[in-house]
């Protein structure tokens, strides 16, 4: 049976549907017959008409008629080219596809004497001096082969012009031979049309409609924006529909030469290799033209063994399967064909990507081609052994599928199914098909209830941003096959601006690069790249303006002009993409100019990185805040017109936009080889401040481990979970010592230390496992050691079970490897970005930039307070709106065991001692050396609040209270930012008022005290005071129990004190 026969009878739905075709019925001998009696019907005008059209088709498709009595009018041609852009040739799918870049001459004649008058013809033409690069001549009369090909070079030796003869033979052959009858019997009245049963099958006609437009589509390019890389699709999408409606093989081919044509201008390794495979599938599989496949396949190989895909070489191996086919049914001999030679190049391609475990993905595709290589010889052979291990092989590949989601399990099972011809009643074939049936059920199902999540988070206001995160990760992880990746690139598009919300900008970036990455790998493999990726790109911008992230600045603006300039987008969307371009620029610019002096001094070199990658008003604003406005001017930045007020004037606007004047959490990010790294975030209202060597290793590990923090403890609010600790650090180092990551927490210190092996990429995909363990680990000690979890195994069991928080870790620590699929490298520095060495820019004197109050300006001019103006729908919860204030380190408090409070006088001179009474000598004087780091030896912002509270009711009247807190920050609280505190009291039971209010008489004669350690424990007569660790105080808040009202933190001292 032919390879078109069985295809027919397996898959009809790709065949054509159309029952019956209109058709044009002529006989060789009576069109033979018709030419040669033109000149007695006087059809010599006709024929210059057919003539024209048939090289239309077959020649040159930009031909145009020439006008006058008989033909050739003055110009001397009966046709010729005219010129057109390559992006008008390059969509031609009939013609020569260089015709669109040359002037041809065409001449047509049906006399008799046919040599005198193409000689004439030619002289006519050449004396026409128009420059022919081409003459093609076409006679109705028969020429032998040897005269022809005489009078062609004679002619073209002496006009110095390529001269081409067809006669009659050619006409027969181009009409009935190649499908163009139609032309004979519309121009020339011959033959017969057969319509009266012509029906167009519905599958055609949908196919015709697609065809329509999408040829529509690629001429609406050509002439306009031009010819891309998207319609490398549109153009193999349109050969696939002229294939499946059947259409005249030389139609057909043509289409997929135009295919190949544009991706090979426009396209990527897998769209030319794509391109090239379907045109020869096609040739096997409706044409039954082995020999094509024979001629082409060396061709195919030797590019595709470019490839770093397996993907890509998985054209070959079904390629390789004809080879086997022809061979097995007879079309071919298996020498001829070099089967064995073929197939054992292809497996060589595939075997370094079979043993790359740092590509898991790959490593799969590549493993099942090489067994499907392996069955192709099993069956040849008839070995029944080999076909049982291959199964065995299958279901290893199957159990292998259920944790990689780019995997195209589809494409396998289609395989396995196919393969039951050769498998017969094999029982390791039954297991593998009832693997195969639980592993696609479960497959699906788990991706239909996902599908059901990301409908519902898409219902769901922003203000609800962490069930938003609840249920879109949920989602992405049952997402991630390859059947369901656009459904996954909008869970991670949504999943990302829910991160930004919660004010999780790490774990945002983290799923926004995912998404990225995503919607490229689909491109890649012919894809057309959807318009929503520019606004992924808009969020992605957004967040590293939220992170100060100046390579993620400097490599995503230009990212995102020039996809603006090359999708087709409509103007008003274009127009509206280039003013939010621009308003990136300003507000990276804003937050430049607002930059601390040290910070400023870190960007010296980064007026030419911008520069070159054409980020201009951001570099504007640079240059200026560090002090080179001559630079501005010399290079025309800053035009000669502008005056020095009105370029001041301008950057004070830039200067004093929102933006620049939030108060950042992080430094700027840099990711600066030579200098230690800070990358900080709030998380439940807590700093945590990673700080790391400036190493690939360091930086990917750092942004690793906040991504993975704040994925884990995103929903935490709502778990009431609470710091008692406002700031806590993580050390990252690097250890040549050590084997695997280690993570431990000094909790007297509140800093956590995370040794990492130097050898250990963390992108490394053979130690995820290890590196995968390591991250919850790290959330789950930095929880016990800095927060409140009330209802603890509750707590955890809603986040690690019901929520899967584990696994949104895991989502969140994928973006170096994503990043890399999108940049071909982990990390992005000034150095790659960059053809050119640098020129540094040392800060000098900076200008004096005046804020402006544009707020007040808007409120003045519309009309509206301030508070008005603030007035905005309600956002949620955020994670960057919470705050902690706290100067109890828990830890240490609970170590020293406070008891109570004493007094003791000081020199003369000098202020008094406050004393604060602890058990452990040790415990103690941390407690105060600590103190002493973060405020100094003087609490001059009186950061430290203490307290004491008098005559509280039901308690004698001589106890008092003493509370210690931290004072809280009066911007913060006018905020509008949810602060929570952390205290600590006790009461203290005097018997008599004489010490406090000896003490308080001390303290207000100096206004001032020194509060110091004591210890005192069992044994001890009297306490021994510490007076090597004070801190001098001014501030000391004494309260009536009756004037404390609910605004007090005091009160929390009260009812505990009454045991409330």
């Amino acid at each position: 049976m032919l390879p078109s026969q069985f295809l027919r009878e397996r898959r009809p739905e790709i065949y054509s549907d159309t029952a019956d075709r209109t058709d044009y019925e002529l006989d060789r001998a009576v069109f033979d017959h018709h030419l040669e009696t033109l000149t007695r019907r006087n059809q010599t005008h006709d024929f210059e008409i057919f003539c024209r059209k048939l090289c239309e088709r077959a020649i040159c498709p930009n031909l145009r008629a020439q006008t006058g009595p008989d033909g050739g009018g003055d110009s001397k041609a009966d046709g010729e080219s005219f010129p057109v852009a390559d992006e008008l040739s390059d969509i031609f799918f009939e013609g020569e596809a260089n015709s669109g870049r040359e002037r041809w001459g065409f001449a047509f004649s049906a006399k008799g004497e046919w040599k005198r008058k193409i000689r004439e013809d030619v002289d006519g033409l050449i004396k026409t001096s128009r420059s022919y690069d081409r003459i093609i001549c076409v006679t109705s009369q028969y020429i032998k082969s040897k005269e022809r090909a005489a009078l062609e070079d004679e002619l073209s030796q002496s006009t110095g012009v390529p001269i081409t003869i067809h006669d009659r033979t050619w006409v027969i052959d181009q009409v009935l031979d190649h499908g163009r009858k139609d032309l004979a019997y519309n121009y020339l009245g011959v033959g017969k049309e057969i319509t009266d049963e012509s029906k167009l099958g519905p599958t055609d006609y949908s196919r015709l409609q697609q065809l329509e437009e999408i040829e529509r589509d690629l001429a609406r390019a050509a002439s306009g924006p031009g010819i891309g890389r998207d319609h490398v699709l549109d153009a193999l999408v349109a050969a696939k529909l002229s294939r499946g409606m059947e259409k005249p093989r030389l139609e057909t081919d043509g289409r997929f030469d135009r295919a190949i044509r544009l991706a090979d201008k426009h396209g990527n390794l897998h769209q030319r290799v794509e391109a090239r495979y379907e045109r020869i599938w096609t040739a096997v599989w409706w044409y039954d033209d082995f020999a094509f496949l024979d001629d082409e396949f060396d061709p195919i190989e030797a590019l595709a063994s470019e490839a770093s895909h397996a993907r890509t070489l998985g054209f070959l191996v079904n390629l390789g399967q004809l080879l086997f086919t022809a061979v097995l049914h007879g079309h071919a001999g298996r020498e001829a064909i070099q089967l064995d030679k073929r197939i054992a190049r292809i497996a060589k391609l595939l075997t370094p990507m079979s043993e790359d475990g740092e590509r898991p993905n790959n490593q799969l595709e590549a493993d099942a081609a090489l067994l499907h290589i392996e069955m192709n010889w099993a069956a040849m052979s008839r070995d029944a052994d080999a076909l049982t291990a291959i199964w065995r092989g299958y279901a290893d590949i199957i159990d292998r599928a259920k944790g990689l989601g780019e995997f195209d399990a589809e494409r396998v099972a289609n395989l396995i199914e196919a393969a039951e011809a050769v498998a017969g009643d094999d029982p390791a074939y039954e297991e593998l098909i009832d693997k195969l049936a639980d592993f696609v059920t479960e497959r699906e199902g788990e991706s239909q209830g996902a599908l059901l999540l990301l409908r519902r988070a898409k219902k769901l206001e922003l203000t609800r941003h962490f069930e938003m995160i609840r249920l879109l990760s949920k989602a992405v992880l049952h997402l991630t096959k390859k059947e369901h990746s656009h459904s996954l690139e909008d869970a991670l598009s949504y999943l990302a601006i829910a991160y930004r919300s919660a004010g999780l900008s790490f774990a945002a970036r983290a799923t926004c690069i995912l998404a990225i990455s995503t919607m490229l790998i689909e491109v890649e493999e012919g894809d057309r790249l959807p318009l929503r990726f520019g606004v992924l790109l808009k969020i992605w911008i957004s967040l590293s303006l939220d992170l100060r992230h100046y390579p993620d600045i400097a490599v995503a603006l230009p990212l995102l002009r020039g996809l603006v300039a090359g999708l087709p987008y409509s103007d008003e969307a274009r127009a509206q993409f280039g003013k939010q371009i621009e308003e990136f620029e300003i507000s990276a610019g804003s937050q430049i100019l607002n930059l601390s002096d040290d910070e400023l001094a870190r960007l010296a070199e980064w007026p030419d990185v911008l520069e070159q990658n054409e980020v201009f008003l951001v570099r504007t604003a640079l240059l200026y805040a560090l002090g080179y406005e001559d630079v501005l001017r010399g290079d025309g930045s800053i035009p000669e017109a502008e005056t020095p007020e009105s370029v001041a004037q301008m950057f004070s606007v830039m200067l004093s936009q929102p933006i620049g004047s939030q108060r950042p959490e992080n430094s700027p990010i840099l990711n600066e080889t030579s200098k230690t790294q800070r990358f900080t975030t709030r998380i439940l209202g807590m700093t945590v401040d990673v700080r790391t060597l400036g190493s690939d290793n360091g930086i990917l590990v750092a942004e690793m481990l906040l991504s993975s923090l704040e994925a884990f403890l995103a929903t935490a609010i709502e778990h009431r979970i609470m710091p008692h600790t406002e700031h806590f650090t993580i050390e990252v180092s690097e250890d040549d010592t050590c084997e695997q990551p280690t993570f431990s927490i000094d909790r007297d210190r509140m800093v956590g230390s995370l040794q990492w092996p130097t050898s250990l990429p963390p992108t490394r995909f053979s130690e995820q496992a290890v590196i995968r363990d390591l991250w919850p680990s790290v959330a789950a000690q930095l929880l016990d050691a800095t927060c409140i979890v009330p209802d603890t195994e509750n707590v955890l069991t809603a986040l690690t079970r019901e929520e899967r928080a584990i696994d949104r870790m895991t989502i969140a620590t994928t973006s170096p490897n994503s990043y890399h699929r999108i940049f071909s490298r982990h990390l992005t520095r000034a150095s790659d970005l960059v053809e050119t060495e640098c020129r540094p820019y040392p800060l000098r004197t900076r200008p004096k930039i005046e804020r402006i109050d544009i707020e007040g300006l808007v409120a003045k001019q519309s009309g509206k307070s301030r508070d008005e103006l603030r007035e905005r729908e309600p956002r949620g919860e955020s994670h960057r709106e919470y705050g902690i204030r706290t100067v109890i380190d828990l830890h240490l408090w609970d170590a020293a065991n406070w008891r109570g409070a004493g007094f003791l006088g000081n020199e003369e001179g000098y202020p008094p001692f406050y004393a604060l009474l602890f058990e452990d000598e040790a415990a103690a004087t941390k407690i105060f050396e600590r103190w002493r780091e973060r405020i100094g030896p003087y609490d001059e912002k009186d950061l430290i609040r203490l307290s004491i509270i008098r005559r509280i009711p039901n308690v004698d009247r001589y106890h008092y209270s003493i509370q210690i807190s931290a004072n809280p920050d009066r911007t913060e609280m006018e905020s509008g930012r949810i602060v929570a505190f952390t205290a600590r009291s006790l009461v203290t039971e005097a018997t008599s008022d004489r010490n406090l209010d000896t003490f308080l008489a001390m303290y207000r004669q100096f206004g001032a005290y020194y509060l110091i350690p004591a210890i005192w424990n069992n044994g001890m007569d009297e306490p021994r005071f510490l007076t090597n660790v004070p801190i001098l105080k001014r501030a000391l808040n004494i309260y009536e129990a009756a004037d404390l009202t609910d605004q007090h933190i005091e009160l929390m001292a009260v009812r505990q004190a009454q045991g409330r």
